[in-house]
């Protein structure tokens, strides 16, 4: 036993969804934090390396953006010496060069020339190329007397450097010199200025020309001045090259003050993996921690999780057979725990519950039998069942007051019953709530017809409705009988009652609905001498024309009750109108036409009667979209209402009115006939055509007169 129980816990670890998500949890809750706190230590930490390295390289960058000026300056005090020299050297062209000068200030130029401001070269000093023009504001900065630097680029290498002087020379006054500063003009005595320990450096000018840079790899242009879209202050961007990624940020040299040009760029970068290096021992570290994390977790968890999932899986078979009607099984845990009380507790509760829905059932079924139908001998059948399922009894017979069987007499008021006493309300005797009968006990009178044996104890229910008795139950049982079986037939019987009364009101309830139904119908007719009956002759052809379409159960109420009330809305005409003998007026007859929406009006407060407002709404329209109020046509006219359209013209034509005398039947039916498709449904016509050929018109009316139908507008007045 104890073997199946361990191999029964190591199966509901393996394979129960609950196991699966115990484990997951207890992983869980100590992994899921493990990795948040790694994951953002991890990020916190490079995003610190990474921030430190911008920071860095912004630093140098500004360093040597301000070295780099400083040798701009350099060269400008060199090219403001040579200026002065020539000045004072010659009055005449060319000019011969000091050997001083051509030792100090020439070697630092890849060449020099003297130049008019218009551009064309005067002399060179060991330089045969051709410096770019200069544009109209750097030849007035020249002019002013000012150090004006411009930049060409140089093919796919490194851009060219070019620094102009305003220059006198005797009476030569537009002339100015210009320098190509050397390709190493960045490089000082103690060494390249372009190389740095861990980063490379590029300079571009304004126009993104590479005027220097300290690697082969070149920097995609689009990323030079790509943060002017964001913003002047971001100061950083990442490139990526066939040498991997970088880091990098930058500082601008601003020239436009000294030396009339556009800020030149200076970007220094870093690799990636240089600046990152020391996450590397982090990652191969976090994954060992991780990895034994989860291996200690794994194990506590399945040592806790295998001692409680054998009672949980026992209890949700257990609620598996509850759930599926089985209230007869017991659940055996031994677990020496909570759960061992909630199996036992799960055993009483079930118990309970088998006899409880039962007992609902039982109830629910007596309630059904009667309120569905007013067959005794079926609600008898039904009752019977369910006290023989529900019950532990062995026979059950019921009689209702006014059987054919032997009518059960009253269950006099005697000493030997004691309990559960019901008064009749009268002052008069009282019934019993239940009375045992033991074996070899005789059988009261009452009794006579519904036990069969005197050796059988018997439990007999009396079924009283207002202080009358209106049935009476017996039990039968080969033993003795239990409270609690007392109590479960008592509720059973008081439950007969219930659905008794249930019945007796809600058959009260539809003689009411259909008395003020009726009545109301009357109250509109008795308005005016001439539709007298006029609701209720409506209603029954509107009927028979229902049935000859075979409508639904559902559909035929409605239609019973909308023909009922389908002229209510008349109670809003004055009877001087409704009465008048001769032809309406245009006012008059609006004012007829009124009456389905004052109908509408009357009704809708009254929830039970707003299925039926559409069709008071609609008895007048015509199928060809011709009637009112709204001019509805074909299937858009609720069916009830298109029958009531063919019977109350029906009814008006055939029926005296004070403006003519009725219709003989055949000149009704040729009437209706003729407008089908019209003012009429065809389907419904031919209906009414095939009921009314069996009408007898001479017991309907008075012969017909050749009168006028159509008092206005083609109207059929109703």
């Amino acid at each position: 036993m104890s073997s199946e129980r361990h191999m029964g816990r190591r199966y509901t670890l393996l394979h129960s969804r609950m196991g699966r998500r115990l484990l997951l949890l207890f992983i869980g809750s100590a992994l899921l934090p493990i990795l948040l706190l790694a994951g953002l230590s991890y990020k916190h930490v490079a995003q610190q390396l990474e921030e430190q390295c911008y920071k860095y390289m912004h630093h140098s960058a500004k360093s040597m953006g301000l070295f780099i000026f400083m040798r701009l300056v350099d060269y400008e005090s060199q090219m403001v010496a040579l200026a002065d020299y020539l000045q004072r050297a010659s009055v005449e062209l060319p000019v011969d060069l000091d050997s001083v000068i051509v030792d100090t200030i020439v070697p630092k130029f890849s060449g020099l020339s003297l130049c008019h401001l218009s551009g064309d070269q005067i002399q060179s000093f060991g330089w045969e190329s051709a410096a770019p023009p200069l544009t109209a504001e750097q030849q007035r900065r020249v002019a002013a007397g000012e150090t004006v630097i411009a930049t060409a680029g140089d093919g796919p290498g490194v851009g060219l450097v070019y620094m102009y002087r305003a220059c006198r020379v005797g009476r030569q006054g537009d002339l100015y010199l210009v320098g190509e500063l050397a390709r190493s003009w960045l490089n000082d005595p103690g060494g390249d200025v372009t190389s740095a320990p861990l980063q490379t450096m590029h300079l571009f000018d304004q126009n993104g020309i590479s005027l220097a840079r300290s690697t082969p790899e070149e920097i995609p242009g689009h990323l030079v001045y790509a943060d002017e879209v964001e913003g002047p202050t971001v100061y950083r961007f990442e490139w990526t090259s066939s040498a991997g990624d970088y880091f990098a940020s930058y500082w601008d040299i601003f020239l436009a003050g000294r030396f009339a040009a556009g800020s030149w760029r200076l970007v220094l970068s870093r690799p990636q993996t240089d600046v990152l290096s020391p996450m590397h021992d982090f990652k191969l570290i976090f994954p060992l921690v991780v990895l034994l994390s989860v291996l200690l977790i794994l194990l506590f968890s399945h040592m806790q999780i295998r001692r409680t999932m054998y009672p949980l899986e026992v209890l949700k078979a257990g609620t598996g057979r509850l759930a599926a009607g089985d209230f007869e099984s017991q659940l055996s845990i031994d677990s020496g725990d909570e759960l061992e009380d909630l199996a036992n507790s799960f055993n009483t509760m079930s118990t309970r519950l088998g006899k409880q829905f039962g007992l609902l059932e039982g109830i629910a079924d007596i309630d059904r039998a009667i309120l569905s139908t007013l067959d005794t001998a079926e609600i008898k059948s039904i009752v019977m069942t369910r006290f023989d399922q529900t019950l532990a009894c062995s026979h059950v017979e019921i009689s209702f007051a006014g059987d054919n069987e032997p009518e059960p007499g009253r269950i006099p008021d005697t000493s030997t019953v004691s309990d559960g006493k019901q008064s009749n309300g009268n002052g008069g005797a009282a019934y019993p709530g239940h009375l045992v009968l033991e074996p070899g006990g005789g059988q009261p009178d009452y009794c006579t017809g519904i036990l069969r044996r005197d050796e059988c104890a018997y439990l007999i229910l009396p079924l009283t409705l207002a202080g009358n008795l209106v049935g009476l139950i017996s039990l039968e049982y080969g033993e003795e009988i239990s409270a609690e079986e007392i109590d479960y037939a008592r509720q059973l019987a008081d439950q007969v009652v219930v659905a008794l009364s249930n019945s007796e009101l809600l058959t009260k309830l539809r003689r009411l609905n259909w008395g003020t139904l009726l009545a109301l119908a009357r109250a509109v007719d008795a308005k005016s001498s001439w539709t007298a009956g006029h609701s209720e002759r409506v209603t029954d052809m509107a009927l028979q024309i229902g049935r000859q379409l075979e409508l639904a159960d559902e559909d035929m109420d409605l239609l019973h009750r909308a023909s009922l009330l389908h002229d209510i809305g008349k109670l809003g005409i004055k009877l001087e109108i409704l009465d008048k003998p001769g032809k309406l007026t245009d006012e008059e007859f609006s004012k007829i036409r009124e009456h389905p929406e004052i109908g509408a009006r009357i009704l809708e407060p009254i929830p039970s009667y707003i299925d039926i407002v559409p069709v008071i709404m609609q008895h007048h329209e015509h199928f060809d979209g011709r009637g009112y109020p709204d001019g509805l046509s074909g299937d858009g006219i609720s069916l009830g209402a298109r029958i009531i359209a063919v019977a109350d013209v029906y009814d008006a034509l055939h029926f005296d009115r004070p403006y003519r005398r009725g219709w003989e039947l055949p000149k009704v039916r040729e009437f209706i006939a003729e407008r089908a498709g019209t003012q009429f449904d065809p389907e419904v016509v031919a209906a009414f055509l095939q009921i009314s050929t069996g009408l007898n018109s001479n017991d309907l009316m008075v012969p017909a007169q050749p009168l006028n139908p159509n008092p206005q507008n083609g109207e059929v007045s109703i």
